[in-house]
């Protein structure tokens, strides 16, 4: 497969333009005086024309009298493009500039959150864990209240329910 321009459209315009050559013969010699004559009206009336000439080669004498006024407007549209494009460019760094510090405060907005909610985590485990060694030692204590109600060896067995909550309690520090 090969990729080639598809030249049918060119060469059906260079054969209108030659058969109007043909058929009236200096047809591109008067339109080219048109055009130059179009142009220094312009160039005398004060109005400075954006379509650049377009003249065949070898016609820069004609061209030197526009020459001068098209460059001065050429330079003048492009120092107000540069112009425009750094206006932008400032705009658009400002807004970025804005973003990237939403996006940072934003991120220590969550950090503080995130801490926050982390504290207050631990806060309810330790207040949990209070909750459940205060439960196993009353369920000691009442454990040992049976035992001595049911009878006998009060002393063995207080001293007994102690060190197994002891026991228990070193255990789930561990």
């Amino acid at each position: 497969m090969t990729l080639t321009k598809d030249t049918e459209k060119d060469e059906k315009l260079k054969a209108l333009k030659e058969s109007w050559e043909s058929s009236q013969p200096g047809r591109a010699v008067k339109a080219r005086d048109v055009r130059e004559l179009y142009l220094r009206s312009c160039l005398d009336s004060g109005k400075i024309i954006a379509i650049p000439p377009t003249f065949p080669p070898g016609s820069d004498a004609i061209l030197d009298p526009f020459m001068g006024a098209f460059a001065s407007w050429l330079d003048a549209q492009r120092s107000q493009r540069v112009t425009e494009r750094s206006a932008r460019l400032a705009s658009r760094v400002g807004f970025i500039t804005r973003v990237d510090a939403a996006r940072a405060a934003r991120v220590k907005l969550w950090q503080k959150d995130l801490a926050l909610r982390e504290a207050y985590r631990q806060k309810r485990l330790r207040e949990m864990e209070d909750i459940r060694r205060e439960a196993e030692e009353a369920r000691i204590k009442a454990e040992f209240a049976a035992k001595a109600v049911e009878g006998g060896g009060l002393t063995n067995t207080m001293e007994g329910a102690e060190g197994r909550a002891k026991t228990r309690t070193a255990k789930k520090g561990k």
